[in-house]
């Protein structure tokens, strides 16, 4: 998906609710809500992901680059789940 190509998303009512209440609350538009709300649980995630990346001792770093691709996908999808 490119930026530009739309998103359509099923938001459940009572939360579609509170979006528009938060909306209200602050003078802003839902999707200025939602914008924000989505941009910091992605720099949270991401956050995360480089708190574990650091975590990795040396000697699995080496593993991992030793490996073949695949092995690094599945060896680094275990350990960010």
């Amino acid at each position: 998906m490119t930026p530009d190509s739309g998103l359509e998303l099923a938001i459940p009512p009572s939360l579609a609710a509170r979006i528009q209440t938060a909306a209200e609350e602050e003078h802003r538009s839902a999707i200025d809500i939602l914008r924000d709300a989505m941009d910091r649980y992605l720099a949270a995630r991401d956050r995360r992901e480089v708190l574990r990346t650091e975590e990795l001792s040396a000697a699995d770093m080496d593993s991992i680059l030793a490996g073949t691709m695949d092995t690094q996908y599945d060896y680094l999808n275990a350990e960010l789940e």
